[in-house]
């Protein structure tokens, strides 16, 4: 049988496709591996480390809590290929139909918590150094980081100050997070915090900012397209930053399907 895993973002709608799609999933004789609420990189990490045949992120990224669309990924954590997702697209538009499975060979449906846990504790043991002593403000766009990301930071030691971590179905996004990051600089200036970050919301986006010497320094990057290695942001000279955001693993190149 395949085993596909599958994550979702905080977006009420998300709830609705998860039940739709774990049922075509098992209907058509596969076994579906929740995760619930987490991000796409964790859901990429965890499909590449385990023995899965594909995943499933539900989430609009970076879009309003009315959007909603599908991130495929295969056995690599890596976006599907066109030619996997064309035929997706045929199905869809009924150009072939899969047969449905009957008796004991219905798949079957999972609770797969340990995956996101597994991929907290690997982002724990990435760096060589404490973060006792830092101020860190988060961002977390009311989205999929929410919970991850305080429990990342608050591990290693930091001093969080996290703002738009309490998702509610229809506040990802709205003028918070990476999409619109005021409310970052105001965090991480009010508190006087070393660092911050802004992340949206299925988090494979992250706005970051520095804070020293009385200056704010920006950086900005898209998570995709390398399967090795961590990130590694680098601020202007804020050497700090190159050495510890790698506190967020690796990415993957997972593309946006609506």
């Amino acid at each position: 049988k395949a085993r596909i895993l599958v994550g979702k973002d905080p977006r009420r709608s998300s709830y609705t496709l998860e039940y739709s799609l774990v049922s075509g999933i098992t209907a058509s004789g596969g076994d579906a591996y929740l995760m619930h609420v987490t991000t796409t990189p964790s859901v990429s990490y965890v499909v590449s480390r385990e023995e899965f045949d594909a995943a499933v992120m539900i989430s609009a990224s970076h879009n309003a809590f009315c959007d909603n669309g599908l991130k495929i990924m295969n056995s690599f954590g890596e976006k599907a290929d066109d030619e996997f997702i064309a035929k997706v697209e045929s199905y869809l538009d009924e150009e072939f139909e899969i047969p449905l499975s009957v008796g004991d060979k219905i798949g079957k449906v999972e609770d797969y918590f340990v995956g996101r846990n597994r991929y907290m504790s690997f982002l724990m043991s990435v760096p060589s150094n404490s973060f006792k002593g830092y101020k860190v403000a988060l961002d977390t766009a009311n989205g999929s980081t929410y919970m991850i990301a305080k429990t990342v930071f608050s591990s290693l030691g930091a001093k969080v100050y996290a703002i738009n971590d309490c998702p509610d179905g229809i506040n990802i996004n709205a003028s918070c997070g990476a999409t619109d990051v005021k409310k970052l600089v105001k965090q991480v200036k009010d508190f006087s915090c070393d660092f911050g970050f802004a992340f949206d919301g299925d988090g494979d986006r992250i706005f970051g900012e520095a804070f020293g010497r009385g200056k704010a320094v920006f950086f900005q990057r898209k998570l995709q397209n390398v399967h090795s290695g961590n990130i590694k942001l680098i601020a202007k000279g804020y050497d700090f930053i190159g050495q510890h955001a790698e506190v967020f693993g690796d990415y993957f190149d997972v593309a946006d399907f609506f």
